[in-house]
């Protein structure tokens, strides 16, 4: 996973030493979640001193939180971790967050709802699948379409 600093326009209510990060993470195969629990474990030994950051599906996030707008209220960065699956959708365990994203994207008028909120991208998968990256980019382009700032270029 790339390093990650924090731009001085995050959200007031962070503190320099400890963001608030929510991980959301997608896996038909749990190869992604598997690589952002081993991120995460060498993440916080590097720097004890860094909050845990919340880790789940996008689906368990539907359902713990529902809208948008709990994201800006809860945490400072938001990083999601994906593959595409089948003819480049979204997998099982993060298609509900998808949709929302989706949704609240394509209702036409630049959506706010994310506003304060920064977001980094990494996808996972195989080149030698033709819709290698769709989900993730998707997710990226949506995420911004919501308000959120991306915080560094996704990785793929």
């Amino acid at each position: 996973m790339p390093e990650v600093t924090l731009s001085p326009s995050t959200s007031e209510s962070m503190t320099a030493s400890k963001p608030r990060v929510l991980i959301i993470f997608g896996s038909e195969s749990r190869s992604t979640e598997r690589l952002i629990r081993r991120a995460v474990k060498n993440w916080l030994a590097k720097d004890p001193k860094l909050q845990e950051p919340d880790v789940m599906t996008g689906n368990a996030w539907v359902e713990k939180f529902g809208t948008l707008e709990s994201i800006p209220e809860n945490y400072d960065v938001l990083l999601v971790a994906t593959c595409s699956y089948g003819c480049g959708e979204a997998p099982v365990n993060i298609s509900m967050f998808f949709d929302k994203i989706m949704e609240e994207a394509e209702q036409g008028e630049v959506s706010r709802k994310l506003l304060g909120v920064q977001h980094a991208v990494m996808g996972c998968g195989s080149t030698f699948y033709e819709t290698f990256q769709n989900c993730p980019r998707l997710h990226d382009k949506f995420l911004g379409e919501n308000g959120s700032r991306r915080l560094v270029m996704r990785a793929e």
